[in-house]
């Protein structure tokens, strides 16, 4: 059976920021780990699940990554400032830029017309009839406080003997809002997904697990039929934390836009790799930057391996990427 892309939604427990792609592959292959030992797939078959990051669904409404797209000229208005610090578009947005891409120069000026909103604190960027008119610019997507911990020491994983405490922020989640990733899978493999999933529930995904933050319930797995799945042209939206294979990418093309961003992530704390728990530094592409591959195809990036342990065991970082195709032109 031929893959196909599912949209997963989850419902937070309040305490809970939208985990990147990788993050949600590193807790998939943790929860193999534990249900399913000899099953190796983010080893030796990565592109078994294809994730994108996890963006927000405010009160309904599935909300995509902005567009990395630059304006053709300069507008000093109060608008594009604001534009600027958007990360989300609704799905209205999304699907009409998706069918006819074109410059953002447009887009304040449909601001100011009142055809589309900023809401959400200023993150989320929708139609006027798709934001609801109780909640409108007061629906915060989501506001940090700060929490206290107490310091851990890693070799021992217990808290040091002077007790010290330190704060954090967290972020608490809006009750009108759940997230949402899309997956490229073979649908026989929704089984051990869901099973994968269900487990995380109340493991949860992320940090600061073991004081209840990131935990969520699984709201829904359901087929996410888009015309952007299908391999209809060269140039692609990225939804994921992408690693890019060099290979892969036409980098004489002048249609790419991408922001490149550092990341040096934390190892998963209970296993083998505690005592050292920094994986290495690396560049990623974030969500919503333009790629031009030299051929169409379900999949782009590549996974790193972070360590290897004596007996051959690899610490694997995912920097694959779920693409959504542009239009031919």
């Amino acid at each position: 059976m031929a893959d196909a892309v599912y949209a997963v939604v989850l419902e937070p427990r309040r305490v809970m920021e939208p985990p990147p792609s990788d993050r949600l592959f590193g807790a998939l292959a943790w929860a193999t780990v534990w249900l399913y030992p000899q099953d190796r797939w983010f080893v030796e078959k990565p592109e078994r699940f294809v994730l994108s990051s996890a963006f927000p669904l405010i009160d309904g409404v599935r909300y995509w990554p902005k567009p990395l797209v630059p304006p053709t000229s300069l507008d000093p208005s109060l608008k594009v400032k604001e534009l600027k610090k958007v990360r989300y578009v609704s799905e209205d947005i999304w699907t009409e830029w998706m069918h006819r891409p074109s410059q953002a120069d447009a887009w304040p000026q449909r601001i100011r017309e009142n055809q589309w909103r900023i809401h959400a604190g200023g993150l989320a960027l929708a139609t006027r009839a798709e934001v609801r008119a109780d909640t409108g610019d007061r629906t915060a997507l989501c506001t940090e406080e700060p929490v206290p911990h107490a310091r851990i020491d890693r070799l021992t994983m217990a808290t040091v003997p002077s007790g010290t405490l330190y704060f954090e922020n967290a972020t608490f989640v809006a009750p009108a809002v759940k997230f949402w990733f899309a997956v490229r899978m073979n649908p026989d493999d929704i089984p051990l997904f869901r099973a994968l999933l269900r487990f995380l529930e109340d493991r949860g995904i992320g940090g600061n697990r073991s004081v209840g933050m990131n935990q969520f319930r699984l709201h829904s797995i359901e087929p996410l039929d888009r015309p952007w799945w299908s391999l209809r042209s060269r140039r692609w939206v990225n939804l994921s934390v992408y690693i890019p294979d060099p290979g892969e990418l036409d980098w004489d093309s002048s249609n790419m836009f991408y922001e490149a961003l550092p990341s040096r992530p934390r190892a998963e704390s209970e296993g083998p790799w505690a005592a050292r728990p920094l994986k290495r530094a690396f560049l990623y592409w974030a969500e919503g930057s333009i790629a031009v591959a030299r051929r169409a195809k379900p999949f782009y990036g590549r996974t790193l391996t972070m360590r290897t342990l004596p007996d051959g065991s690899r610490l694997i970082h995912s920097g694959l990427a779920l693409p959504a195709f542009l239009p031919e032109t």
